[in-house]
């Protein structure tokens, strides 16, 4: 397999981390905690920062490899995936705004990859 989409993959899957890193971090920014302390010392929000750790981690090593261009692709690629995961997982509602955005978005990637 080519090595720069192996890269190219480590990249997205970088990206992915840190959508799901977010997601947990809305999640429990949502929740009532009983003391200050505990909004922040908890296994979600641990593991959250943990995640965002590895993604950035990941963005590091595949930074040095894959062309810079790539780096605003896998930033909308995020943006994308972002409104999936909101609407899979927390029921979020799609605005025309919304999708008018991921449009934008969408036709971002195919101009910067040609």
């Amino acid at each position: 397999m080519n090595s720069l989409f192996v890269n190219v993959l480590f990249t997205l899957s970088g990206v992915t981390i840190a959508c799901f890193s977010q997601l947990l971090l809305k999640i429990e920014a949502t929740k009532e905690h009983p003391t200050f302390l505990s909004q922040y010392l908890n296994l979600r929000v641990i593991l959250a920062y943990f995640m965002l750790l590895i993604s950035t981690m990941i963005s590091l090593v595949t930074f040095r490899v894959i062309p810079l261009g790539f780096a605003p692709i896998a930033e909308a690629v995020a943006q994308i995936l972002t409104v999936i995961i909101s609407v899979v997982f927390l029921k979020e509602k799609v605005t025309k705004r919304k999708l008018l955005g991921l449009a934008v978005i969408v036709v971002g990637i195919v101009v910067m990859s040609f």
